[in-house]
Protein backbone atom coordinates (compact mmCIF):
# COMPACT_ATOMS: atom_id res chain seq x y z
CA UNK A 1 0.00 0.00 0.00
CA UNK A 2 1.07 3.61 -0.37
CA UNK A 3 0.69 6.13 2.37
CA UNK A 4 1.78 9.55 3.52
CA UNK A 5 2.76 10.21 7.12
CA UNK A 6 3.41 13.57 8.74
CA UNK A 7 3.91 15.03 12.18
CA UNK A 8 5.53 13.79 15.35
CA UNK A 9 8.93 12.22 14.82
CA UNK A 10 8.41 11.62 11.08
CA UNK A 11 11.21 13.16 9.03
CA UNK A 12 9.96 14.87 5.88
CA UNK A 13 10.91 13.86 2.36
CA UNK A 14 11.64 10.21 3.19
CA UNK A 15 10.66 7.13 1.21
CA UNK A 16 10.61 3.69 2.81
CA UNK A 17 10.76 0.71 0.46
CA UNK A 18 10.20 0.45 -3.27
CA UNK A 19 7.86 -1.32 -5.67
CA UNK A 20 8.51 -3.32 -8.82
CA UNK A 21 8.37 -1.72 -12.27
CA UNK A 22 4.58 -2.15 -12.44
CA UNK A 23 3.92 -1.01 -8.88
CA UNK A 24 2.29 -4.33 -8.09
CA UNK A 25 4.67 -5.83 -5.52
CA UNK A 26 7.33 -4.61 -3.09
CA UNK A 27 10.82 -4.74 -4.59
CA UNK A 28 12.60 -4.08 -1.28
CA UNK A 29 11.73 -3.40 2.35
CA UNK A 30 8.07 -4.46 2.33
CA UNK A 31 6.10 -2.89 5.19
CA UNK A 32 2.72 -3.78 6.61
CA UNK A 33 0.02 -1.84 8.43
CA UNK A 34 1.35 -3.49 11.62
CA UNK A 35 4.66 -1.70 11.02
CA UNK A 36 2.88 1.66 10.89
CA UNK A 37 0.97 0.86 14.11
CA UNK A 38 4.17 -0.29 15.82
CA UNK A 39 5.87 2.98 14.87
CA UNK A 40 2.94 5.02 16.23
CA UNK A 41 2.78 3.03 19.47
CA UNK A 42 6.54 3.35 19.93
CA UNK A 43 6.44 7.13 19.67
CA UNK A 44 3.38 7.40 21.91
CA UNK A 45 5.19 5.43 24.60
CA UNK A 46 3.00 2.33 24.32
CA UNK A 47 4.93 -0.92 24.85
CA UNK A 48 3.67 -2.99 21.93
CA UNK A 49 5.47 -6.12 23.15
CA UNK A 50 3.26 -6.51 26.23
CA UNK A 51 0.56 -9.17 26.44
CA UNK A 52 -2.42 -8.95 28.75
CA UNK A 53 -4.10 -12.04 30.12
CA UNK A 54 -7.87 -12.34 30.07
CA UNK A 55 -9.96 -14.00 32.78
CA UNK A 56 -9.51 -17.43 31.18
CA UNK A 57 -5.72 -17.12 31.18
CA UNK A 58 -5.30 -16.50 27.46
CA UNK A 59 -2.70 -13.90 26.48
CA UNK A 60 -3.70 -10.99 24.23
CA UNK A 61 -0.80 -9.00 22.80
CA UNK A 62 -1.10 -5.24 22.44
CA UNK A 63 0.17 -5.65 18.88
CA UNK A 64 0.84 -9.01 17.25
CA UNK A 65 3.92 -8.18 15.18
CA UNK A 66 5.20 -5.18 13.32
CA UNK A 67 8.46 -3.27 13.52
CA UNK A 68 9.41 0.39 13.59
CA UNK A 69 10.15 1.73 10.10
CA UNK A 70 13.61 3.11 10.86
CA UNK A 71 13.95 5.06 7.61
CA UNK A 72 11.09 7.39 8.58
CA UNK A 73 12.16 8.43 12.08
Amino acid sequence: FSGALAGGPIKGGRVAGASDSKGAFPAREPHSPLDVLRMMYDHLGVDATVSYTDYTGRPHPVLAGGKVIEGLV
